[in-house]
């Protein structure tokens, strides 16, 4: 993959995570903690989770092909240093943060780690479709012209 093509699947997964972690901090807020109120802070909550969640998924772009274990094993690696990147963003924004309310947090960022990696496959196997369509199209003229 190419170097302009990962950033702009990364600008993607960033406008994703940060549309998650929004929606996650509004309904947890919401369900958990009604009656606290949130400073102008929290404004940039989504911001920071996403730009360093994005940041440790460079650990999965490669110049050259990668096997599927090989991608496996980056991708896991990518998840464990996005949870690292969740606890601490975390504690950062709120040092007297509860042990169960971290867990939470970081629950909530695997599913949204998971919705994420569930849309770039689904954008993956769509291109990946239509490049199959567009072969067999040329290649059922290659046939047709050589006949």
């Amino acid at each position: 993959m190419e170097f302009k093509e990962f950033l702009k699947a990364r600008l993607l997964d960033f406008l994703l995570i940060q549309a998650g972690i929004t929606l996650v901090i509004g309904l947890l807020g919401w369900l958990l903690q009604p009656t606290v109120k949130l400073g102008p802070m929290i404004l940039f909550v989504p911001f920071v989770y996403a730009f360093f969640c994005v940041l440790v998924s460079f650990v999965t772009y490669s110049k050259h092909e990668l096997s599927v274990r090989a991608m496996a094993g980056r991708k896991v690696i990518q998840f464990g240093l996005i949870e690292v990147v969740v606890v601490l963003v975390s504690y950062a924004f709120e040092p007297s943060l509860e042990r169960s309310m971290a867990a939470v947090i970081m629950l909530s960022a695997a599913v949204i780690c998971a919705i994420v990696q569930g849309i770039d496959y689904l954008i993956a196997r769509r291109t990946a479709n239509e490049l199959t369509a567009e072969l067999r199209l040329l290649q059922e003229r290659e046939t047709r012209r050589t006949q």
